[in-house]
């Protein structure tokens, strides 16, 4: 379960950063808010954690429902695998961002890369991102 509030400074492929903060509350809804505004169409909106299986060697997302057999076999060759979180920053139905590897194999991982998308953006690059956690780095 993740906890908190985190500033993420997103950066895109032209060196432009704004601010973001995103919000996991005990009680409530997890969202987000831009900090930095005139960069994104929205203000803020939902934020949806989505969880993949990795392989710790192979370091490639597995899809139990069509890749059960390449699962086993790892598996029964010692291959550890560990759960990612991704956040899916949302507005309404609009997917805004996606954070990768926000959370991985339960520990938070303070810098990384994602995705903004074409429908959000007003002063951002569509495209990729890197992240970083500000308070984090």
């Amino acid at each position: 379960m993740i906890l908190g509030n985190y500033n993420l400074e997103t950066i895109d492929k032209k060196g432009r950063v704004m601010v973001i903060k995103v919000s996991f509350p005990i009680l409530g809804s997890d969202s987000w808010r831009a900090i930095s505004l005139g960069f994104l169409r929205y203000e803020g909106g939902g934020v949806e954690m989505v969880t993949k299986v990795y392989s710790t060697k192979k370091g490639r997302e597995y899809i139990p429902e069509t890749d059960w057999k390449g699962l086993w076999k790892d598996v029964k060759e010692n291959d550890k695998l560990y759960d990612r979180i991704d956040l899916r920053l949302v507005n309404g139905a609009t997917t805004v961002m996606v954070i990768e590897g926000f959370n991985n194999a339960g520990i938070h991982i303070s810098r990384g890369v994602g995705t903004v998308y074409q429908p959000a953006v007003l002063a951002l690059e569509p495209g990729y991102i890197k992240w970083n956690d500000i308070d984090a780095v």
